[in-house]
């Protein structure tokens, strides 16, 4: 649900950012790659998909992270650091992986 009546986490979305980052932590420790095609990729994809679909774009083609928060604190912010930040390490993470993690090597998975 995107609109919940507790201001202090209505548009706090960075948790989905932390938890890939810690999938992506997790996939350069163990190099699993079934973790990595099967939990880590659908994670980051729902999670980026959630930014794609719940965020405009502004006259140049970049997102504008609006509604939004800085953590629990600033309930009105726009582009808020750690959001930005976030999504910067995480796309240059995914960026790195191996296309065998990416793309699944079997066309019927």
């Amino acid at each position: 649900v995107w609109q919940v009546d507790n201001a202090y986490v209505r548009h706090y979305v960075t948790p989905g950012l932390e938890l890939v980052a810690m999938a992506l932590d997790t996939f350069a420790y163990t190099q699993n790659a079934t973790f990595g095609q099967r939990v880590l990729v659908p994670l980051a994809d729902a999670v980026l998909t959630f930014f794609e679909q719940h965020y405009p774009r502004d006259v140049n083609g970049l997102l504008v992270l609006t509604p939004s928060q800085a953590l629990e604190t600033y309930q009105s912010a726009i582009n808020p650091a750690p959001d930005v930040a976030g999504l910067i390490y995480v796309l240059q993470e995914l960026l790195l992986l191996p296309d065998t993690i990416l793309f699944l090597e079997s066309a019927g998975e």
